[in-house]
């Protein structure tokens, strides 16, 4: 029987200013980072498609390569904690690098895709 592992992995938090409102920011990292459709992803799958194809998908829709896999915009539900700030955070990546790291070692999906969130204000001490 295999041995148990662990693994402590540092992790650093970038709070990075943003020009213009919470709106816009969310916008435009939207455009930059497209949603990566999902059910487009499926149908590659479903129908026997090929890794080729669904790095294609990719190319085409994400203009820098990483697209969001997964995305909450959290403020309604913090309200209810008397808390407004509005945030949305969502987990991007890239298929290509992923594929990359997984093949190296699969446990590195625990911190793949990339975390992110923009939120109005500075939260980091």
């Amino acid at each position: 029987m295999p041995r148990t592992r662990s693994a402590d992995y540092g992790v650093t938090g970038f709070d990075v200013p943003l020009p213009g409102t919470f709106e816009e920011a969310v916008r435009r990292h939207e455009s930059l980072v497209p949603d990566h459709r999902a059910a487009e992803v499926r149908a590659i799958v479903r129908f026997g498609g090929s890794w080729e194809s669904a790095l294609a998908l990719a190319a085409g829709n994400a203009p820098h390569g990483s697209t969001t896999f997964w995305k909450n915009a959290g403020t309604a539900l913090m309200t209810l904690a008397w808390d407004s700030t509005p945030f949305v955070m969502d987990l991007m990546g890239n298929y290509a690098i992923a594929e990359r790291m997984f093949r190296h070692e699969p446990s590195a999906m625990m911190h793949a895709p990339l975390r992110t969130g923009i939120y109005r204000g500075a939260l980091l001490p």
